[in-house]
């Protein structure tokens, strides 16, 4: 089911004129969202509009039920806002890398990628990987220009060595920095030939594409019993992440400004995004009973808009919640419930499996997701089984019609 926000006049509130947040965007009105009715709710939480059930969703109601229902009285002042991507450019951080940071070539590769506009993140990744394999080869006592496939393969294998299991996605990325590093260098006249080029339209390493994990039932109770235990802020960051399958660093760059409490959506901004795109999710009423609370806690430390989740800790007071941190809360609640492969990204995984189930699209999950590729969202589609599911069951009535039929014969 699709649904497009009509435009519409928000009610007046009680609200001050500094303490109020009127939310419009042309382009957000244009934006189709689709969304699943249920006890988790997206949408606008009228039973019997097309809804889907799902039974996790209403078991997070059933933990939420506790916290009682806030007016929202949060936000900040009227404005305008425009869903438009800003470029910006990221710095590499040569700190972190002194000895791609001495050599020219990496240099000057990775100032370029800088001045693309691409993610810190990226950024780190790419710098990271040139120091590890500049490393290498003073070792070996190599040049960049000499090395060839033999060389890359004993790479490989150092790093293997060193640090004794690289899963294949983290062999797969230092191989991209290599492959995209002596592109440029055989652009550069540098190099002849790209010693990570694909052979035949072979790579180096075979790629393997593994199904992400999702809680069984048992596991998913136990979980959310853990975070129960866990302050409001945790809790309402927690069921965030569910509703709006959000990515750990747009979940912790929130700002006040991308709630929209009136239709109950999140705006997530293209420079916080794995694919630079904006898009607008929605999340549940429950969820938003429990931010009324959050933010009613918030103002008792901080007054200012910006940051949504601050950090309380006395190091860091009233400062915006790192990512790091996020990832030490969510650690702290997999092992109090006893569920070690339950991580930051597990939510978003679960959530996008459960909209598989659903019977959504994969275009409509795409959409949601904020995936660039639908080959990324069909890894849901085959995790929910709904596919297969279809298939056993039209081909297993079949079976059963023929063997009823023979059965039939047979008695005659």
């Amino acid at each position: 089911m699709r649904h497009s926000f009509p435009k519409q006049d928000r009610a007046p509130t009680a609200r001050s004129e500094l303490d109020s947040t009127s939310y419009f965007s042309p382009t957000c009105e244009k934006i189709p969202v689709s969304y699943v009715e249920s006890g988790f709710g997206f949408g606008d939480g009228v039973p019997g509009k097309g809804a889907v059930p799902l039974h996790r969703p209403s078991a997070i109601e059933a933990l939420l039920a506790a916290t009682a229902a806030l007016p929202l009285s949060s936000l900040g002042s009227p404005q305008e806002v425009q869903l438009t991507s800003i470029f910006a450019v990221q710095p590499v951080r040569w700190d972190r890398c002194p000895v791609a940071a001495a050599h020219p070539l990496c240099r000057a590769w990775l100032t370029f990628q800088s001045h693309r506009g691409l993610a810190k993140n990226t950024l780190d990744a790419y710098s990271q990987g040139l120091e590890v394999f500049l490393r290498f080869l003073s070792h070996q006592q190599l040049s960049v220009p000499a090395v060839t496939r033999v060389h890359i393969g004993a790479y490989l294998a150092s790093l293997q060595n060193h640090n004794g299991y690289l899963s294949n996605a983290t062999v797969q990325q230092r191989l991209t920095v290599l492959r995209l590093f002596y592109s440029y260098v055989v652009e550069e006249g540098v190099c002849q030939k790209n010693p990570t080029a694909y052979n035949l339209g072979r790579a180096l390493v075979p790629r393997y594409r593994k199904l992400p994990w999702v809680p069984n039932e048992d596991d998913w109770r136990i979980i959310l019993a853990s975070a129960a235990q866990e302050p409001i802020r945790n809790r309402v960051m927690l069921t965030f992440a569910y509703d709006a399958g959000l990515r750990r660093e747009e979940l912790c760059s929130l700002c006040t400004n991308d709630i929209d409490p009136s239709r109950r959506t999140i705006w997530v901004r293209a420079e916080n995004t794995k694919g630079r795109r904006d898009r607008i999710v929605p999340y549940s009423a429950a969820s938003g009973a429990l931010l009324a609370g959050y933010l009613n806690h918030r103002r008792t430390f901080a007054q200012k808009r910006g940051p949504l989740f601050l950090s309380e800790s006395r190091r860091n007071y009233a400062a915006p919640i790192s990512i790091w941190s996020w990832s030490k809360i969510v650690l702290r609640v997999a092992r109090r419930a006893g569920v070690p492969r339950f991580t930051t990204h597990t939510l978003r995984h679960l959530c996008l499996t459960d909209l598989a189930r659903a019977g959504w699209d994969i275009h409509e999950i795409a959409t949601f997701a904020g995936h660039r590729s639908v080959q990324t969202t069909l890894l849901y589609i085959h995790l929910s089984g709904r596919d297969l599911a279809r298939k056993l069951a039209a081909g297993m009535s079949q079976i059963h019609a023929q063997r009823t039929r023979t059965l039939a014969e047979m008695t005659a």
